[in-house]
């Protein structure tokens, strides 16, 4: 029998998971007055819990990018900073702790 082999989320797929999971948990919470919140629409009438959680899921992808946007970023100044002295140990150190996308 063959293991099942489990995808191993990026850093860039966890980040974009926490901005999704924060987005929910900011709708669920309750009670907000006059908001949509788990006890309603509030003054909404456009707007639903369902559809806030929906709204949040579909920035996925969007938040994904900005990630991997910013990762690549963080690479390409740690490649370009050099030590005043040489040291690579210290530009290894400006640039820890390791990313990975």
């Amino acid at each position: 029998m063959h293991a099942l082999k489990l995808h191993t989320l990026t850093l860039a797929e966890q980040l974009a998971d926490l901005a999704v999971e924060a987005l929910i948990d900011e709708a669920d919470l309750s009670p907000k007055p006059a908001l949509v919140d788990r006890r309603g629409n509030g003054a909404h009438q456009d707007l639903h819990l369902g559809l806030m959680h929906a709204s949040a899921l579909s920035l996925w992808p969007a938040f994904k990018e900005m990630a991997e946007a910013a990762i690549a970023w963080v690479r390409l100044a740690c490649r370009c900073a050099k030590p005043s002295d040489g040291s690579a140990a210290k530009a290894s150190r400006r640039c820890s702790p390791p990313l990975r996308a």
